[in-house]
């Protein structure tokens, strides 16, 4: 961070704040989502599933938006396909997943997905984006 100026260090901060509200927002979700007994007793259980679903939408926006703060800062369009840009490719990865489990559960019923079946992977996946999400804040920087 000490070595950007202007605009490139805005758009590395913003990116960074961007990718950890979205991050957080994740954490956030396995609560939201788990059906824990006390959380349905003060919200009840259609606003805990709703708040996931605005979630859901605030997520995928920053995660969208996170990588191009951090990349237009760096004065790149695409992260190199380099060994020590491992972390960075573990987020490419978490966006993709990220993506495939927003797309299947907002449009479940035109993609023709039984709900059995959307629901055991959409657990899945969550389980896969939450284990992304940790490396990917681990190790990608300070």
């Amino acid at each position: 961070m000490w070595y950007k100026f202007g605009a490139a260090k805005i758009s590395l901060r913003a990116g960074k704040m961007l990718g950890m509200a979205a991050g957080l927002l994740i954490l956030l979700q396995l609560p939201l989502a788990g059906r824990l007994k006390f959380l349905d007793r003060i919200f009840s259980l259609p606003g805990l599933i709703r708040q996931h679903r605005w979630h859901a939408w605030a997520i995928v926006l920053m995660a969208l938006i996170h990588p191009l703060c951090v990349l237009l800062a760096e004065g790149k369009l695409m992260i190199p396909l380099e060994m020590r840009y491992w972390p960075e490719w573990v987020g490419v990865g978490l966006l993709v997943v990220l993506l495939a489990q927003f797309i299947c559960s907002q449009w479940r019923r035109p993609l023709k997905i039984a709900f059995h079946h959307w629901l055991t992977t959409h657990r899945i996946a969550g389980l896969i984006i939450t284990a992304l999400l940790i490396v990917h804040v681990l190790y990608v920087s300070e």
